[in-house]
């Protein structure tokens, strides 16, 4: 039951070890800024080929979902877009039924969203970060999609958005889609992880 649920997450294990992160310093606009981001590493982890590879794709608003193949528990997200009028492009992640997890980016906004408040178990919470678009109007997404972990960065860790999540185990479905315009893929891979 959920609340047999509920009382096991709450009781049994509340804590986690958060994966290596590498600190970098870039200037952006004139001002110093801290970045975090993976380490190199992690990569060591990744399926040998990507479960989706993609580029040069343009999304608008009610095209078919280009990630309607895909499925995974585990796994890391790699893509670049480029911003073509949409007010928001989002990633379903480890969806079912009604429960999905929402990474998304408000163009108006600027920034960088993870939605966890239909994710299963224990589903409330939207977190957020400022992400300004780099050259071009391009916005670069890393998210690495764990057990109970969830965790994006933009533009090489600019941003980040890191936060608990407890999906359920049968949840394997992707989404990507836009809101208000188009979107280019530049490139996008999605890679299984050990």
């Amino acid at each position: 039951s959920k609340a047999g649920a509920l009382k096991a997450y709450d009781t049994n294990w509340n804590g986690n070890q958060s994966m290596p992160l590498e600190a970098k310093l870039y200037t952006v606009d004139g001002e110093v800024r801290l970045a975090t981001y993976p380490v190199e590493e992690l990569k060591m982890l990744r399926s040998e080929e990507p479960i989706y590879e993609g580029s040069n794709i343009t999304v608008a608003p009610g095209d078919e979902n280009i990630l309607k193949d895909v499925n995974g528990y585990l796994y890391d997200i790699e893509a670049e877009f480029t911003l073509n009028g949409a007010t928001e492009f989002v990633f379903n992640l480890r969806t079912s039924g009604d429960e999905k997890t929402v990474v998304k980016y408000n163009v108006a906004d600027q920034k960088l969203i993870v939605d966890k408040s239909a994710s299963g178990v224990l589903s409330t919470g939207v977190k957020s970060a400022t992400l300004t678009p780099i050259d071009g109007n391009k916005i670069k997404l890393r998210i690495l999609v764990d057990t109970s972990v969830i965790d994006a960065f933009g533009n090489d860790g600019l941003a980040s958005v890191n936060t608990f999540y407890y999906p359920g185990q049968e949840n394997s479905g992707m989404e990507f889609y836009t809101v208000g315009g188009n979107v280019t893929v530049d490139s996008m891979k999605i890679y299984e992880m050990a």
